[in-house]
């Protein structure tokens, strides 16, 4: 919980720098674990995987911080980790593709600042392996909170 907390002062102070003249006191982080709250996702757009990378064979994965603006649409959008620099333009791209609606409890559609990792794996079989693509999301987004942490 105290990574959790210290992630949230850190993405403020790295918010405030790149959110300009807007109020960085109008933003509040919320994982993914706990946007439904504040957003519900209406478009979620995967990626395009690489040529590069799907031509080497290169698996990894991206996480992007963004803003939900209170029209639903993301910005200020942020790659935080990334396993190879092939994965970091496209998985802007699809961050930037996101659209949210508001929840019924956030009827002042409340702006809040979020991250979202981008797993690229290449599947041998018609089924991907789902434990296989979860830890690999994991471990990109523990060590997107861990630099985070690391920069206080």
């Amino acid at each position: 919980m105290k990574k959790l907390h210290l992630t949230l002062l850190i993405l403020s102070v790295l918010f405030s720098v790149n959110v300009g003249a807007q109020d960085s006191e109008s933003f509040m982080f919320l994982p993914g674990d706990q946007l439904d709250a504040y957003w519900v996702i209406e478009k979620k757009v995967a990626p395009n995987y690489p040529d590069r990378a799907l031509r080497k064979g290169e698996q990894g994965c991206a996480t992007v911080s963004f803003v939900i603006e209170p029209d639903g649409t993301t910005s200020n959008h942020n790659v935080l980790i990334f396993s190879s620099e092939l994965f970091k333009d496209p998985s802007v791209s699809a961050a930037e593709d996101f659209l949210y609606l508001p929840s019924e409890e956030n009827v002042d559609k409340v702006s809040v600042i979020t991250i979202n990792t981008f797993t690229y794996e290449i599947s041998n079989s018609s089924r991907p392996d789902e434990e296989k693509r979860q830890a690999l999301h994991d471990a990109c987004e523990s060590k997107a909170i861990e630099v985070l942490s690391d920069e206080d």
